[in-house]
Parts: structure tokens; C-alpha cells; sequence
């Protein structure tokens, strides 16, 4: 029987940096294609290190950390740069540029990955958009916008090359709790079109309210996995929120517009 390999496997991963500091301490999950999972702990917990580990900004000490099947630590150097295209990073930060409007921004991407093609660029450009509910603000600089429609251009410029696994570090740190909210509703929208997303945070409100897998790192260690989790293991039913209400978006399948390869 043909077994598919899991999307993101991490398997008895440690991570120790000069000086004898552990980051990691025999790390193990999987993450299938399609699955959504929160990635939570204090600071210094280890989760920067995962998320280094899985761009391959880092190597384990041990272990083996793999996508698609692939092990990472069996990458050649010059083949980082491709692999990390595979992968859409979102930042607290934002990272735009700063003298280029929104559809600039998004572009510069493609560009990166090497679509050129005006209408194929200006095709993808939109549809991104549509789906990060930026519509009609192609045309904006980073510093005429909010701070949660900047974060939705840094989400739009990470999805519009098709990776297969979307990572964000801390995206709502630099948020107020309903702008945090609306950008969280915008990573379960490209989750439930079917983008596999790691979404590292100290936001306890939003997971809690998302109810989604939890990752849970304490001291390097993974102490938890917890499907349909709150941020903190809690004997006491959590009050109903509901589901998060999201309107009929653009699809993520429609980004690869007409079958056009990225």
C-alpha cells in the first residue's frame, strides 16, 4: 500500500546553539496537507526555532526535520533558495516596501519567483487581494494604510506565489485586539480553501476563540498536541464563542489563475 508522506514532519528534533543553549529538545509532529495548527509557549519556548528550522534558517543539532518528504538537512546550499520558495512567511513586522504601493508590493514576490508577465502578474496581483479584502487599494503606499490592512498585504504577498505551506510569526503582535481578530479570520478563510498554515503566537483570546490544533512548546520541549485546543490546557469547558464568522471569500485555487504555473 502507497502511503502519502505528511507535509511537515519534525522527528526528534534538537536544537542546541553555542554556548549550550537547547532550543529544541526532541521535537516530534506532523503536519498534513491542508492542516491549520497554532504553535503557542512563552518566549523562549522554542517556537522562533521551529520556524527556522522549517525555512531552513537553521539545521538541527539532531533529528530530521522534513517537507513533502523531503529531509532539509539533506539540502545543498544553493538549493535553499528555491526550497523557501515553497513557503509563504508572514511577520509581525509586515516588511513592505515602503516607496511601493500595495500591488507593488504583492508583485515583487512573483518577480522574485520569476513571473514576469504583466497580465499573468496583474491577474494573481488582484486576485490575492480579493481574498485579503484589500480590493480597491492597489494602488495605496504602506504608510496610507492601517496596520492591519498592512498585515493583510504581507498575508496577500505570501500567498500569491502558491506556496504549499503558509508560516506567521507573531502576526497580530503589533495589532489591537479587533484588527488582531479580523487578520485571524483571514488565515482561517486561506485555511478552509485548503493552504496549510503555522501561526506562531502569544495571542490567547484568538486561539482560544479559533478552537483549531494547539502545538504547545515549554523549554524546548513539545508538551502538548491538541486537536480543537485552547492556548492553555484547561480542565473547564470553554465559553462558546462560535465559529468565527467569515464571508464567502475568493478561493486560494484561484490565485494559480488559468492553470499558469508560478
Amino acid at each position: 500500500m502507497v502511503t502519502s508522506e505528511p507535509l511537515v514532519r519534525f522527528q526528534g528534533v534538537d536544537k542546541q546553539y553555542s554556548g549550550g543553549i537547547q532550543a529544541l529538545s526532541g521535537v516530534s509532529f506532523t503536519m498534513e496537507a491542508g492542516d491549520f495548527a497554532f504553535l503557542v509557549g512563552p518566549s523562549g519556548s522554542g517556537k522562533s526555532t521551529v520556524l527556522k528550522l522549517l525555512l531552513r534558517d537553521e539545521q538541527p543539532t539532531s533529528g530530521h526535520v522534513y517537507l513533502a518528504g523531503a529531509s532539509l538537512s539533506r539540502l545543498q546550499r544553493g538549493a535553499v533558495p528555491a526550497f523557501r520558495r515553497r513557503m509563504g512567511v508572514v511577520f509581525q513586522d509586515f516588511k513592505l516596501l515602503p516607496r511601493r504601493t500595495v500591488a507593488e508590493n504583492v508583485a515583487f514576490a512573483l518577480h522574485v519567483h520569476g513571473t514576469h508577465r504583466r497580465g499573468v502578474v496583474r491577474d494573481r496581483v488582484m486576485a490575492v487581494l480579493r481574498l485579503v479584502g484589500l480590493s480597491g487599494k492597489e494602488g495605496r503606499l504602506p504608510d496610507t494604510l492601517s496596520g492591519g490592512e498592512q498585515q493583510r498585504v504581507s498575508i496577500a504577498r505570501a500567498l500569491v506565489t502558491g506556496p504549499e505551506l503558509l508560516l506567521a510569526d507573531e502576526p497580530t503582535g503589533n495589532l489591537d485586539p479587533d484588527t488582531a481578530l479580523g487578520i485571524m479570520e483571514v488565515f482561517v478563510r486561506i485555511n478552509e480553501y485548503g493552504m496549510t498554515v503555522l501561526v506562531a503566537t502569544h495571542n490567547r483570546e484568538l486561539v482560544d476563540m479559533c478552537r483549531k490544533r494547539v502545538l504547545q512548546l515549554a523549554q524546548g520541549r513539545l508538551v502538548r498536541d491538541e486537536s480543537l485546543g485552547s492556548y492553555d490546557r484547561r480542565p473547564a469547558t470553554l465559553p462558546d464563542h462560535g465559529p468565527l464568522s467569515l464571508p464567502s471569500p475568493q478561493p486560494v485555487a484561484a490565485i494559480a489563475l488559468e492553470g499558469q504555473p508560478v
